[in-house]
């Protein structure tokens, strides 16, 4: 069995964008949740064919400004049914706020992190780990594929073995990743975060505010095996693949493995965020060099994993770039714009010597965090 804490705020995004008037605060510290329908229904027929109201939910860029006017004139949040609570404790009352909130994944009003989720950020991690175990053997591989490939994303499998990934590679690792089972892992609270993206300019400077976030708050705990392998796939698989090149990576699979990779992957991103010079940004943010310390000294104990989840973190493109750009900075630095810039040259200005740093700050007033960071206490014999 492993136990799972929640260290910085998750938040998997459903992909729902929930309108502000939704959230209702009941105290200093409690907001629920109602529907919006429901909301709408109390608002008298004049409203509602209001020619204004009309002409500016219409228009071509759509306002809700004067809508919310009147949800906080008439609606009497006291006669509707609310769907769940969350805490609030950020500083900007919700009834004055203008963003919509992007809504956290639940079920029955549990919030939980699917086991896809895990399951792609265990693959991330086993990724990378490998790439880096392997790195001077497949060096000539990494710079055919950024020379002479077309593909601006780098393929895992080409970067391993030097060529193109066919329909024959393609159904190999779909029976190695279904060895892999992840469930999903829920928890009982969330809270509500406000979002913004800090040091958005290539000198550091420069806020951009983004959203509210429903996410599972740091400190909740839950105990069940985080992932396991089908073991009869597995052996079916080795036999299969037992003279091929293949066989690393189907022995590979196996739990105190993907328990290295995790902390090598997260260890590695992890000192991007606390380099001298980013370490001192966060100096003016409450607690997140305080939690990032933390989390280097979880990488420390044994049996003890952090993998880092959810919205606004880093993903495989992003991570192979920093293996790249630490074994290879010169090659790193002749490509950036070809390969390693997360978008062209002339929408954005990302700045290559700090890429994969994301600085994406949760808040609740409180404390500050760079989210998605979870601990698992695990037994080797699970």
């Amino acid at each position: 069995m492993d136990k799972i804490t929640i260290l910085t705020p998750v938040h998997i995004a459903t992909g729902n964008d929930i309108e502000m008037p939704c959230y209702h605060e009941v105290n200093d510290v409690t907001v629920n949740r109602y529907r919006f329908t429901d909301i709408l229904s109390q608002l008298p027929p004049k409203v509602m064919t209001d020619p204004r109201l009309l002409n500016e939910l219409s228009s071509r860029q759509p306002s809700k400004k004067l809508l919310y006017r009147y949800i906080h004139q008439y609606v009497d949040y006291s006669k509707l049914t609310p769907l769940y609570n969350l805490e609030y404790t950020y500083d900007e009352s919700l009834s004055e706020a203008r963003n919509d909130v992007s809504e956290q994944m639940h079920d029955l009003h549990k919030p939980f992190i699917p086991g896809s989720t895990i399951k792609g950020t265990l693959l991330n991690s086993w990724k990378y780990y490998l790439l880096k175990l392997n790195y001077d053997q497949i060096r000539p591989n990494i710079y055919k594929q950024i020379k002479n490939g077309q593909n601006k994303n780098l393929d895992f499998h080409e970067l391993m073995f030097g060529e193109s990934l066919d329909k024959g590679h393609e159904n190999f690792y779909k029976e190695l990743y279904s060895c892999l089972q992840c469930q999903d892992i829920y928890f009982s609270q969330m809270e509500l975060f406000f979002a913004g993206r800090e040091g958005s300019n290539r000198d550091m400077s420069g806020s951009i505010p983004t959203t509210y976030k429903e996410c599972i708050p740091p400190l909740q705990t839950t105990d069940l095996v985080l992932f396991h392998f089908d073991e009869f796939k597995l052996n079916v698989l080795k036999d299969k693949y037992k003279e091929s090149r293949y066989s690393e990576l189907i022995n590979s699979f196996n739990r105190d493995f993907f328990f290295k990779a995790c902390n090598a992957f997260t260890r590695d991103i992890l000192s991007v965020d606390m380099d001298k010079n980013y370490f001192n940004f966060y100096e003016s943010f409450v607690g997140i060099n305080e939690k990032l310390n933390e989390i280097k000294k979880e990488l420390e104990n044994p049996n003890t994993a952090v993998l880092r989840v959810g919205n606004s973190t880093n993903y495989f493109a992003k991570t192979i770039s920093y293996l790249i750009k630490n074994n290879d900075p010169g090659l790193y630095t002749e490509c950036f714009w070809q390969r390693f810039a997360p978008v062209d040259k002339g929408k954005t200005k990302p700045n290559e010597r700090t890429m994969p740093k994301t600085r994406m700050i949760y808040s609740n007033g409180e404390r500050d965090y760079l989210p998605g960071f979870i601990k698992i206490q695990y037994d080797k014999k699970s």
